[in-house]
């Protein structure tokens, strides 16, 4: 396995402030220096139709076939995207049970 093997690229219009993974769900949210918050799906594996069934005790029908998200030929998905601060995104995070996200805007220091 080399080192390279599983990066991914986000196609994001801005510099990349923060980012928050899903607990549960191959999801990533980032936070932009434009004040957006997008959330991409990520690809998951895909596993073979066998795979896990109790019909056998012999280990030949558990395995992972290669997935777009193994082989480097897949794409990500955009889920939603937002924009909610006038300026840039600085942290973000998921709640414990992945049901939302709480972004939190820069805020300048008082002059």
């Amino acid at each position: 396995m080399s080192l390279y093997e599983n990066l991914c690229q986000l196609p994001l219009s801005s510099e990349l402030f923060c980012q928050a993974i899903h607990p549960s769900e191959p999801i990533v949210a980032v936070g932009l220096s434009s004040g957006h918050v997008e959330a991409f799906r990520l690809p998951a594996e895909e596993e073979d139709s066998n795979a896990g069934s109790d019909d056998d005790d012999d280990d030949e029908g558990d395995t992972t076939t290669l997935s777009a998200a193994s082989n480097g030929k897949s794409h990500i998905e955009t889920q939603w995207r937002t924009r909610r601060h006038k300026g840039s995104c600085r942290s973000l995070g998921f709640s414990p049970d992945g049901e939302g996200t709480s972004p939190q805007p820069h805020k300048p220091p008082p002059n």
